[in-house]
This record gives C-alpha cells, structure tokens and sequence, in this order.
C-alpha cells in the first residue's frame, strides 16, 4: 500500500506457506522517506527516515482475499473497515490493516487514513498510518488480486 504522497508504503513478501495452518509466512516492510533533519536548508530530495521490518509474520490467505474484496468494494462506496490479517489462535500476533479515520492526521472521504497495527505479545505493539487516494486504494487491490491468483494457481499445480 503506498502512501498518497509517495513517502511511505506497507511492502509485504511471501516467504513460505505455513505448515500448520492455511497461513503465508511474509516479510512486512514499513517505509518511510522524510526531508533531511538538523538542516536549515533540507533540500528538495527525500531521505529514508525509518524502515521497520517485520520478518515473519503469519497471514491468513482467507483474510488476505478479504482484504482485496474491501478495498475494490471502497472504490465504489468509500467506507471506514478494518481487517484482521493475522492468523486466529495461533501464536500471539496481531495484524490488522485499516482504511478510515485516524485523529492524528488530516483526511477526508476521499483520501482516507491506511492505518497498520502489529502486535506480539502484551508489549511489543506498532502503529504506522499514513494519507492515501483512490489511486493507491486501487494499486493495492491490484497488487493483492495477482498474488492471490498466483497463489492459487500454484495450489492448483500441487
């Protein structure tokens, strides 16, 4: 999910399949690029500024395919949901991928707050939002629809 403003994205890898359950084990990436800081002239250029990898993190494919079906339904009727990534019961992550109202940032119906919370354990927690547009609502509808089809074409080959 890129950031409408070209400065951040959610970035997620297919590592393996999960041999207990129907879940992906994926890299999830959280970038962000921001001015030069401690300069009186920052320049015009953008520098990385945080990069939080998350190395192995348990997906439900179910949820994943759900994901995709919000975001295309958001394209027609624009509406706050929430959807929960991780895989239930296994494990103590949390992984939830929002599309909505977040306080802390300036927004409105058409260019929504994408907000992606992870959690493991009761004290390892993130929280990374960031203003998007219909146009990367959409690319990562796209980008979801073709790595579920590959998925299970190679579920179909096995």
């Amino acid at each position: 999910m890129p950031a409408a403003s070209g400065r951040a994205r959610i970035d997620c890898a297919l590592l393996a399949r999960s041999e207990k359950s129907d879940a992906l084990v994926c890299q999830v990436n959280v970038i962000g690029e921001f001015w030069p800081r401690g300069r009186i002239e920052p320049g015009t250029d953008t520098t990385n500024d945080f990069h939080v990898a998350l190395p192995q993190v348990l997906v439900d494919f179910k949820s994943l395919k759900s994901l995709r079906e919000r975001l295309v339904e958001w394209q027609v009727n624009p509406s706050d949901f929430s959807v929960a990534l991780g895989v239930q019961g296994e494990g103590d992550q949390r992984l939830t991928l929002a599309i909505g109202h977040d306080d802390n940032l300036i927004y409105s119906a058409g260019k929504p707050a994408c907000m992606f919370t992870y959690a493991c354990g009761s004290a390892m927690q993130g929280r990374w939002s960031f203003v998007v547009d219909q146009s990367c609502i959409r690319l990562c509808a796209e980008d979801i629809g073709k790595f579920v089809r590959a998925l299970e074409a190679t579920q179909d080959q096995s």
